[in-house]
């Protein structure tokens, strides 16, 4: 029989599921049972679960804080997807990332921040040329791989 720390985790994943954002885009944690102790999951499994728990309260608005940090890039893809479809569905998602190919990828509009201070806003192509974000950032060979996936 599954702990109680399970079935609450699997109970939050199911609720979320069920009762937010269409489904929670299509389920965000397709891997996970109610016999799983949410500790022994994978950290892109864990990341789902935790968003699927955010999920499960309704919000208008989502706060994602490194959310791509420590997935592989089949991870990475899959994360991206389902924050688009959440997006998509008309939930307001905030991303706060380093992994600058996500950030392009899921970002209308973009803040750049350098200690704590602003340096660029704009869309993803005005920051992937940004003079100031290259030098602080990007590096000078991003704006023509940012160019060609924007």
């Amino acid at each position: 029989m599954p702990s109680a720390r399970a079935r609450t985790h699997a109970g939050v994943a199911n609720c979320a599921a069920a009762c937010s954002v269409e489904a929670a885009a299509s389920h965000p944690a397709p891997n996970i049972s109610i016999d799983t102790p949410a500790g022994s999951l994978p950290i892109g499994d864990r990341k789902r679960l935790e968003m699927a728990k955010a999920l499960a309260t309704g919000p208008k608005v989502l706060l994602l804080d490194e959310v791509m940090g420590g997935l592989i890039p089949v991870e990475v893809k899959r994360m991206i997807a389902f924050i688009k479809a959440l997006r998509d569905r008309g939930l307001t998602v905030v991303v706060i990332e380093h992994h600058m190919s996500a950030v392009m990828q899921l970002s209308d509009q973009i803040l750049v921040l350098q200690n704590g201070q602003p340096i660029a806003t704009g869309t993803p192509a005005e920051i992937s040329r940004n003079p100031v974000v290259l030098a602080a950032y990007l590096g000078p060979n991003f704006a023509l791989a940012g160019e060609a996936a924007c």
